[in-house]
């Protein structure tokens, strides 16, 4: 009985790092990744790493990953991107000051030289992450 309950305690706390170490991103970000990334049959790890810029979107499926995930944070409204709010999400995780100005600057000559012509959202949405 004593091995029973030492396994159970054991297997707790295996489960418990395990669910800690998983879960990296807060809810906003998170929620919407695993929906996207269902909704696009896309791994959730491939997903995140889309997302965080760490792995290029290559196919139909993986633009479209990005397009539902900033309509899903509302960073894509009404097949325009909303670069501001873009902006101020990128901006604060970033503490220095010049380098701030220096992504904000990035933001701004995106938003100038953006077209939307002839693209849909998965497409919008790629080449926003791309310029930014």
């Amino acid at each position: 009985m004593k091995l029973f309950t030492i396994l159970a305690i054991i297997c707790s706390l295996i489960a418990a790092i395990h669910c800690s170490v998983l879960r990296k991103w807060p809810p906003s970000m998170e929620i919407p990744l695993e929906k996207c990334s269902a909704e696009n049959n896309i791994p959730t790890d491939l997903g995140q790493k889309i997302i965080s810029h760490r792995e290029e979107a290559k196919t139909k499926d993986e633009k479209c990953l990005l397009g539902c995930y900033m309509k899903e944070r509302g960073f894509l409204v009404d097949h325009k991107i909303k670069w501001e709010l873009l902006y101020d999400t990128h901006a604060a995780h970033i503490t220095d000051e010049s380098v701030r100005e220096k992504v904000k600057e990035i933001f701004k000559k995106c938003e100038e030289n953006f077209s939307y012509t002839g693209k849909d959202d998965c497409q919008i949405a790629y080449e926003a992450y791309k310029c930014a």
